[in-house]
């Protein structure tokens, strides 16, 4: 139950109101705004030992109380690229606060740390947000978050098989690093990487990209055709196709995404549909010769 002159918190990064007594023991109660595995932290100068059903609680040796809901959250490992399930066992996170007469006013760094549950990938995500904050009497995180940083990895690139040529994959993880920091050369990289997909891919090569992309229709199928179309038919991405690959053409944040979404959906259909096929023909024939009968030797 709360108390009077309990204190209350809103974590505006993740989604999820708590309330905590001062000075007793106490986790009141914790109501969800959306079903997300998160983690919040705040301080509480008095308060020792809390206890919830349902809630896992952990206590720092600072006093900093971390509250972890038993609940779960669908998960895509950005290194092992598989689904998980994530709990309060695969999250940590906690907020530094600080003020020292910056020129915003109190400020709230949250780290978020995520572990994936696959023992044979095990890798880690570390993300920052920068909140305004204010204290009444402690600390709130208000609003959309200034800036967000992904730190570990530090771009949102999926991970691609090593037998797709390494500088079309180096190409795309560039484009995918400077997205954010700067569009137009994200896209410079996205239409280079597409470039020499269609080259190696389909052994298709013209002065231009345009040129190339053009002689795709009718090879490739009609959906792969009609994304590609789709895309190089918006905005500047169009200008994009008709210069020189190394030609900077302006673009925004979106065009950007887009281009490198196209690059994700043609890696996959071309290089590891064609490698998939490939591997099951192979397993068809080895099936097929195990049944073969064995000669008796004369």
């Amino acid at each position: 139950m709360v108390r009077e002159g309990s204190c209350k918190e809103l974590d505006a990064g993740f989604g999820l109101e708590i309330y905590t007594c001062m000075h007793m023991q106490h986790l009141a109660s914790i109501p969800w705004r959306k079903p997300l595995a998160t983690i919040s932290t705040k301080r509480c100068i008095n308060t020792t030992r809390l206890y919830h059903p349902g809630y896992a609680v952990y206590i720092t040796l600072d006093l900093t109380i971390s509250v972890m809901a038993n609940s779960s959250t669908s998960w895509t490992c950005p290194y092992c690229n598989r689904v998980a399930t994530i709990t309060g066992e695969n999250v940590s996170g906690n907020t530094h606060s600080f003020q020292q007469n910056n020129k915003i006013g109190h400020l709230g760094l949250r780290t978020l740390v995520t572990v994936c549950p696959n023992h044979e990938c095990r890798e880690f995500t570390i993300q920052a947000s920068l909140f305004r904050a204010e204290y009444n009497p402690n600390l709130k995180l208000t609003g959309a978050p200034l800036h967000t940083w992904n730190l570990k990895p530090q771009s949102q690139a999926r991970p691609f098989p090593n037998y797709i040529p390494a500088p079309i994959t180096d190409d795309y993880n560039e484009a995918c690093l400077i997205r954010d920091l700067s569009p137009k050369a994200s896209a410079t990289l996205s239409r280079r990487c597409l470039q020499g997909m269609i080259r190696d891919f389909w052994g298709i090569s013209k002065s231009r990209l345009v040129d190339e992309i053009s002689a795709l229709e009718g090879t490739i199928d009609a959906t792969t055709w009609a994304a590609i179309d789709a895309v190089r038919s918006i905005g500047n991405v169009g200008a994009h196709m008709e210069r020189d690959i190394n030609t900077i053409v302006e673009v925004d944040p979106d065009e950007a995404k887009m281009l490198i979404q196209l690059i994700e959906v043609l890696l996959e259909e071309w290089y590891i549909r064609r490698q998939e096929r490939s591997l099951h023909m192979q397993r068809i024939v080895a099936a097929a010769q195990a049944k073969k009968p064995v000669k008796p030797v004369e």
